[in-house]
């Protein structure tokens, strides 16, 4: 019995910078592409803006203290009235 051949995209390869890591994307059982991740530095002038944006509001709250923000949430989530019941789906 003969099994199809799947074909696969190539994994792309670097001597000078190896991947760090490799995954495969799959679509329909089948590798479709590969998410390759190397440990290399990035040019922030190389991002576009909403990137650059986006990476910046990753350090927005770095100066707050971290158990005061755990206690300010859970005081929400406390003061917070729960969901009623979804009765009619």
């Amino acid at each position: 019995m003969a099994h199809a051949r799947r074909d696969r995209p190539e994994l792309p390869t670097d001597d000078a910078q190896p991947p760090t890591q490799v995954w495969p994307i799959w679509r329909d059982g089948v590798v479709v592409d590969w998410h390759v991740v190397r440990n290399e530095a990035i040019d922030p002038a190389s991002l576009s803006p909403r990137t650059r944006e986006a990476l910046a509001m990753a350090g927005a709250w770095s100066d707050l203290d971290w158990d005061q923000m755990l206690d300010y949430l859970d005081r929400i989530r406390q003061e917070s009235k729960p969901t009623p019941p979804i009765e009619d789906l």
